[in-house]
């Protein structure tokens, strides 16, 4: 019998930039680059996340995400603009060995 997804709760101190603030184009450059605000905010997270890796250690297979943000304002917000922020720092710090693995959102 199968064992069911992982639920992986983590409460960040900061919401994700989105997906449009994540990355530039540079001229000059071929490829993307990630912004300033991008790298700042990993760097906000990143204890939080190191953390989880220390005390949970890789979560490796199927897992369950759920992600809340609250609206610091009433402007429209795309909600997915800022799930791949979120699923990208996962994987880079640790928490999760692919967001491929990520099987419920």
């Amino acid at each position: 019998m199968q064992m069911p997804p992982l639920l992986l709760k983590i409460r960040l101190p900061e919401r994700p930039p989105p997906l449009s603030a994540c990355y530039t184009d540079p001229a000059g450059r071929s490829g993307r680059v990630k912004t300033k605000r991008y790298r700042d905010w990993e760097k906000i997270v990143a204890p939080v996340l190191r953390r989880v890796v220390d005390r949970e250690g890789m979560i490796e297979g199927a897992v369950r995400v759920e992600y809340r943000f609250e609206r610091p304002d009433a402007r429209k917000r795309d909600l997915g603009n800022l799930e791949k922020a979120m699923s990208d720092v996962l994987v880079k710090f640790g928490v999760i060995g692919d967001d491929s693995n990520i099987v419920d959102l």
